[in-house]
């Protein structure tokens, strides 16, 4: 048997009532079983349409199912739950991802393992570091709990992209004064290296000037906050920003 890791994430529904359905129907896969299920947890949901807050967790699946043979059997559980595929980053019951397949590295149209963002996502990172911390992640040559401790002492890293530069700019500066611990900038500034990479990545919708789509922002947790560019909207935006803040600062 192949030892694999599956992310479970959802925010439709009764989440962690979906969960044991998943696990349940997992151990009912041909030559398939269930070792461990981490600790759920909550994270801030990606992308523009994803909807509420999201509940996280990692298990540790055996297997005989072949890398593909596997996605397939996620699908179809995920469409027992209602999975609607057609909107991308939409709010989903279940979603069922594999984070690894034993130490293969694959590249194949429809299925990259390792999951190319488990490495940096914390809803990943905290529950794998729980039930797997001394697994290496093939391609970054690090342990689970490696990882989550690298982030963790990294400064905090907020980036904001899209809205008017005079927007940006002016909440930059108050947050740096609220948040003194935290470095603030732009999307522009983000590079490829694991030093560079943003905890939380604050969306303030398109202009004219900027062919930069929300779709287009690096897979890390990413808030849409779009609908509050309005000057009477800006004291709101700036209540909002710094509520999600403190959430991300006690996670």
């Amino acid at each position: 048997m192949t030892r694999t890791f599956i992310a479970l994430g959802g925010n439709l529904g009764p989440v962690e009532q979906n969960f044991q359905q998943a696990v349940s129907l997992l151990n009912q896969l041909p030559g398939s079983q269930v070792i461990q299920v981490s600790t759920t947890i909550t994270s801030q949901p990606v992308g523009a349409s994803s909807g509420n807050l999201f509940r996280n967790a990692v298990l540790n699946l055996e297997t005989d199912l072949e890398p593909l043979e596997l996605l397939k059997s996620l699908q179809e559980i995920e469409a027992s739950f209602g999975r609607d595929r057609s909107v991308r980053w939409g709010p989903r019951p279940v979603d069922l991802d594999i984070i690894l397949y034993d130490e293969q590295v694959i590249s194949l149209p429809d299925l990259i393992i390792p999951h190319p963002a488990c490495w940096y996502r914390r809803f990943v990172l905290i529950p794998m570091a729980e039930i797997a911390p001394d697994v290496i992640h093939p391609v970054k040559k690090l342990s689970f709990l490696e990882l989550k401790e690298w982030f963790e002492k990294k400064e905090l890293h907020i980036q904001f992209s899209g809205g008017e530069n005079q927007l940006r700019t002016k909440l930059i500066k108050e947050l740096e004064t609220e948040f003194p611990k935290i470095k603030f900038n732009d999307i522009k500034q983000v590079g490829s290296k694991l030093s560079e990479a943003p905890v939380l990545i604050i969306w303030l919708g398109e202009n004219e000037n900027q062919e930069l789509t929300f779709e287009d922002l690096p897979e890390v947790s990413r808030l849409d906050l779009s609908g509050h560019q309005e000057a009477e909207k800006q004291e709101e935006l700036f209540e909002r920003i710094v509520e999600v803040i403190q959430s991300v600062i006690s996670a």
